[in-house]
């Protein structure tokens, strides 16, 4: 069989790393795995992802064939570097980095001339404050770097800057925060997969929220979507330019977009 490492071991990847003790030889890397992961047969390291040297040492010792993660973008970076170095498939470093910063990713596409939000980087809470006044009332406030929607806050008013601000640093990685233009409309995710450079629609599909204050994550998406013909093609070519200009030329995407 052949060597897959998969780095991350949350409660979403049961199911993916089943499959895949199915199919290959699996290395899994992550610190404190699920006791269910760690029961599948597989080989376990438990290691600190973000050390992306000591994973590579371990995809050096086992051989490894390929290497991947899923349902989590923690481990992007260290995939990148694993595949790069060891001449694998893969997105490659630079575009990793991209990927799982905000702010790279919103100037990536700004500078190709492709529809993003306002937005500023900020550091402390006074160029917050000057972040609100430019952009103007609402904003969203969220980490640069963090995933899961975590630390993520929209704000109305002066009053709820300053606690917007304290959770969205607590959850950056590099202290970074994002001030952003809160855009309405309706929802739309994009999965599309791209390989040899060339990027695929696979489904369009709506987004359906709590519709609780606060809470980002939908509640259920359904697919196919019932958009416009017209319009579901403006989207598709849309996420062909984003996909390019990230640089993605490999992988599964999910992108959402909101629609007005």
């Amino acid at each position: 069989k052949k060597k897959l490492m998969i780095l991350g071991a949350n409660e979403y990847m049961y199911g993916f790393i089943s499959k895949a003790t199915m199919l290959c030889e699996v290395i899994l890397v992550a610190p404190d795995a699920l006791p269910e992961i760690k029961r599948l047969p597989l080989k376990y390291y438990d290691i600190d992802i973000s050390d992306i040297d000591k994973v590579l040492s371990v995809a050096i010792k086992e051989k490894i064939d390929g290497v991947t993660t899923e349902q989590a973008e923690r481990p992007v970076r260290a995939v990148a570097y694993v595949a790069e170095e060891l001449k694998l498939p893969g997105i490659g470093l630079e575009c990793s980095r991209v990927l799982t910063n905000k702010a790279k990713m919103r100037t990536k596409l700004l500078h190709a001339g492709l529809p993003t939000v306002d937005f500023r980087v900020v550091k402390s809470l006074e160029e917050a404050d000057r972040a609100f006044n430019e952009i103007g009332v609402p904003v969203i406030v969220k980490p640069v770097d963090s995933r899961g929607s975590r630390g993520v806050n929209y704000v109305a008013d002066r009053n709820a800057l300053l606690n917007a601000f304290e959770s969205a640093k607590r959850e950056a990685l590099n202290s970074e925060v994002m001030i952003e233009e809160f855009v309405t409309g309706r929802e739309i995710v994009c999965e599309a997969l791209s390989l040899n450079g060339k990027c695929r629609t696979i489904a369009i599909g709506d987004s359906i929220p709590f519709g609780v204050p606060g809470v980002f994550s939908p509640c259920q998406r359904i697919f196919p979507s019932d958009i416009a013909a017209s319009l579901r093609k403006k989207i598709e070519v849309v996420n062909n330019q984003n996909i390019y200009a990230l640089g993605v030329k490999l992988g599964i995407t999910h992108t959402e977009y909101i629609v007005n």
